[in-house]
């Protein structure tokens, strides 16, 4: 059985929340609406994000490979975090389309993730794979969570 592996840097992440620095409130006075962690430290190895919310990478995927169509077995996020940060819940989307949702079957401090669908079979790639996290800051400012990359396995 083939396998692919392919992975992304711990800088693709990014939040899946618009706030910008500046901006409008509801009866249009301009104001700070919030802090540059919203968009993400990106340094070295990876991204740091301290705010409660939804964070998203691509990973690579191959569709097909001399005419053979791929399965995602599983996906792996590397990461660190304070421990006031909590993960909560994984989504996953195949070509823009949701397909799994979940939480990690190993402990931290990487995340695991072997989506299936009802009855056990694997999903095929027809297009590319998102991942979206869900994490929530239960502390304060100086809590964070950095990701360091994504990784995804395939077989046909």
């Amino acid at each position: 059985m083939p396998r692919i592996t392919t992975s992304i840097h711990g800088n693709a992440f990014c939040s899946e929340q618009y706030r910008p620095l500046f901006g409008y409130d509801l009866v249009g006075n301009y104001v700070q609406t919030g802090a540059a962690a919203d968009w993400g430290d990106a340094r070295g190895w990876g991204r740091t994000f301290t705010l409660s919310g939804w964070y998203h990478v691509a990973i690579p995927t191959p569709m097909y490979v001399d005419g053979q169509a791929y399965y995602l077995d599983e996906v792996i996020i590397l990461h660190s975090k304070s421990d006031r940060m909590v993960f909560d819940e994984v989504h996953l989307y195949i070509a823009g389309s949701f397909i799994w949702r979940g939480v990690s079957d190993i402990p931290p401090p990487n995340l695991l993730f072997r989506p299936r669908q009802e009855g056990g079979a694997r999903f095929q790639t027809n297009g590319g794979v998102g991942v979206s996290l869900h994490f929530s800051n239960t502390g304060g400012p100086d809590d964070f969570v950095t990701f360091r990359g994504a990784t995804a396995t395939f077989t046909d």
